[in-house]
């Protein structure tokens, strides 16, 4: 039994990099850690302030912005979709007048042709990447597959302005 004390196995495990303390490190957070508890809750309020504001201005980037998907399958659609939706566009799995936009993985499909001939707008994926990666509208003209109808929605709010 004290073989398995001593056994290379056992002295493997380790704490991950982020749990082990190192002296010179661990011993300034420690020192440093009670001063940083005094100020946490302003800080942390104003924190999270800031993040709510970020948010609901993030999450407000492609409101009136009715999306159709081309040509991706799971997990880019998946992913695709999620960040396009969590920047406040809404998703339609087919084309019609509601839509806005079309996001198309390859030109000439049967949906890049009926969109175009719609007069839709048809952009490459990359435009809702960079925007949701910079988090903030980024220009469409260098994405533009197919210019066409406005790619958003006036909004009745915009409208009065």
């Amino acid at each position: 039994m004290s073989d398995d004390k001593s056994n290379p196995k056992s002295s493997k495990r380790n704490l991950p990099a982020w749990m082990s303390s190192r002296q010179t490190g661990g011993e300034s957070s420690k020192g440093s850690k009670p001063a940083d508890d005094t100020n946490e809750p302003q800080n942390s309020t104003k924190k999270e302030a800031k993040k709510s504001n970020e948010k609901s201005g993030f999450s407000k980037l492609l409101e009136g912005v009715v999306f159709v998907l081309s040509g991706f399958v799971n997990p880019e659609r998946a992913t695709l979709r999620s960040q396009a939706l969590e920047m406040g566009a809404e998703f339609k799995q087919d084309w019609n007048s509601d839509c806005t936009l079309l996001v198309c993985a390859f030109a000439n499909t049967p949906k890049f042709r009926q969109v175009e001939s719609d007069g839709g707008t048809i952009i490459s994926k990359e435009w809702i990447s960079e925007c949701h990666k910079q988090k903030q509208l980024v220009a469409i003209e260098p994405y533009l597959l197919h210019a066409g109808k406005p790619w958003r929605k006036i909004l009745s709010r915009d409208a009065k302005k």
